[in-house]
């Protein structure tokens, strides 16, 4: 994967995660969620986001 796709999927999550953030909360938000949000698996979230 080049880094160019790399920082437009990383971009895109964190969108995706401040709007859920934003609607139901950090505590109620789920990695599971966001990754829905998105159309992506769970673990290909944690790749790009390990902590």
């Amino acid at each position: 994967m080049n880094e160019q796709r790399r920082r437009r999927i990383r971009l895109e999550v964190s969108r995706e995660a401040t709007r859920l953030f934003w609607k139901q909360g950090v505590d109620a938000t789920t990695g599971e969620q966001i990754a829905e949000a998105v159309g992506l698996s769970v673990r290909t979230i944690w790749r790009h986001f390990r902590t």
